[in-house]
């Protein structure tokens, strides 16, 4: 079960994670969320941040179409802030 995330920069890095694990495709995932696919590439590899909406978007889509790519990022981003 997904937790609650307080923060924008909480939920950013959960989907960085998330975007970073296998699966579906960058272009696969800024069709069905009608985000640029360049969008995507320059936030992934830069110090670019989304949009509230279009982290909205992204978050939404993980939920919808790739959980267990989610909850893995949840627990890599757990482990993390553990050490």
């Amino acid at each position: 079960m997904m937790k609650n995330y307080n923060t924008f920069a909480e939920t950013e890095s959960l989907l960085q994670t998330a975007i970073a694990l296998p699966g579906r495709s960058i272009k696969e995932i800024a069709a069905a969320t009608n985000i640029n696919p360049s969008t995507l590439y320059k936030w992934k590899t830069t110090s670019v941040q989304l949009s509230p909406p279009k982290a909205d978007a992204l978050l939404l889509y993980f939920i919808k179409n790739e959980p267990t790519r989610l909850d893995a990022a949840e627990i890599i981003n757990s482990r993390l802030s553990l050490k």
